[in-house]
């Protein structure tokens, strides 16, 4: 296994504490799919308190040095990386519904070239891509014909997905790691 490549032993007898992450990921996966329009507003404001605090130190460290080259550049994002945070902790919902409409003309857009590229250029399991294409269009055009109701369950439910998702991810690394220090215990040299 990868992840025991350098201190297996060390890795393995803490197994424990990557259970207990999949069971609390496992817990706001389902909490977020529970609630899916608090999940999204949530989400869109952590965002924005994360805009906010990034443009806040971006201006600061171009204040700090005003001589630099890329002076204004760096101001002009810090600021606007301050505004798009404010306005999304002040209007998470139309945040939301902005976010989604991108969303959906990101899947859309990103669905399409898979497609194309797949079916022209046929490489080794293009299958996969095209798949991947046709998943990815249907996915846009569900948000774009959804809208914009769909920016107020879309944001929350692509949360939750990926939370049980990682959830799941860390569970089998927990069980792969608590037979491999068990194997490790019982005497066995190797896994």
């Amino acid at each position: 296994m990868d992840i025991l490549h350098n201190r297996p032993e060390e890795i393995s007898r803490n197994w424990g504490w990557f259970l207990a992450l999949s069971i609390l990921l496992f817990a706001l996966g389902a909490l977020a799919l529970s609630a899916v329009i608090y999940a999204t507003i949530i989400s869109v404001f952590f965002l924005g308190t994360l805009l906010l605090v990034a443009g806040l130190a971006q201006c600061v460290m171009a204040i700090r040095a005003p001589q630099w080259s890329g002076f204004f550049l760096n101001l002009l994002s810090g600021l606007l990386s301050m505004v798009l945070g404010y306005l999304f902790i002040q209007t998470p919902g139309v945040s939301a519904i902005t976010i989604t409409l991108l969303m959906a003309a990101f899947f859309l857009v990103s669905g399409l070239f898979k497609i194309f590229t797949s079916v022209s250029h046929r490489f080794h399991q293009w299958g996969w891509m095209l798949a991947n294409g046709i998943a990815s269009l249907l996915l846009g055009i569900l948000l774009w014909m959804q809208w914009p109701v769909s920016g107020l369950w879309a944001i929350g439910l692509f949360l939750g997905i990926d939370l049980v998702m990682a959830a799941g991810s860390w569970l089998i690394i927990a069980l792969s790691l608590r037979k491999f220090h068990t194997g490790r215990r019982g005497g066995l040299a190797h896994y």
